[in-house]
């Protein structure tokens, strides 16, 4: 059996990670969690709309799960050149799909749209707020490659204050910008759509600083 010094080894990495994983895919939901209360076909147009980011994320999953292999087998040998070259590797990949699922939400958010509802009151609602939102998906590809390779050398910490930084930031900019509080506008679905371009904006500012400030090892230009 292992000793109570592995476990505790193992929890402090296993824990941060588990909470960040959790506080990512919970800005996507707090989107609808807090249009529904602009009614029904917000919340089927945000709801239908999250579901490109959420194909992406898949997509990144892939991406990171065969760098993180690679950047924690490196990290064994003490290779940082070489982890450079998979966090460059992983960036451009991620990148690459980034722009792809850009690309789609920016110029085809209706046909997008289509593909999931009928409705046209659900389309429009729904390809307003996913033009919008199509510009962190970018954003999102930079945090979750830094995150990853950062995860694979045991730095975890770092990566879950600023997910929940950001968590935080996002639901209060969904206050201030779907329901026109304290002075700021009423955008409704779009003011979601640019709390989530905001939030993920200062998602990745914060991690690519982490990285180029406290962990060069991992960057791609140190």
């Amino acid at each position: 059996m292992p000793d109570r010094t592995f476990w505790k080894a193992v929890l402090r990495i296993a824990v941060p990670v588990i909470i960040q994983n959790f506080v990512t895919y919970f800005l996507n939901l707090i989107d609808v969690m807090m249009v529904g209360q602009l009614g029904e076909v917000s919340v089927a147009g945000v709801g239908l709309a999250n579901q490109i980011p959420y194909i992406l994320g898949l997509l990144l999953f892939g991406i990171n799960t065969g760098s993180a292999t690679l950047t924690a087998q490196l990290w064994g040998k003490a290779d940082t050149v070489n982890i450079r070259k998979v966090t460059a590797l992983c960036l451009a990949l991620g990148v690459l799909g980034g722009l792809l699922f850009t690309g789609v939400a920016l110029f085809l958010p209706a046909q997008t749209m289509q593909i999931y509802s009928n409705d046209l009151k659900v389309i429009q609602s729904g390809s307003s707020f996913l033009r919008i939102s199509a510009i962190s998906y970018l954003m999102m590809s930079v945090s979750m490659s830094y995150s990853t390779v950062l995860k694979s050398t045991g730095i975890v910490k770092a990566q879950m204050v600023i997910s929940f930084f950001a968590l935080g930031l996002k639901t209060f900019l969904n206050y201030l910008l779907i329901f026109g509080n304290w002075g700021a506008p009423q955008m409704g679905t779009n003011g979601a759509a640019l709390a989530t371009v905001i939030s993920r904006l200062v998602e990745m500012l914060a991690m690519v600083y982490v990285v180029y400030r406290y962990h060069p090892m991992v960057a791609v230009y140190p």
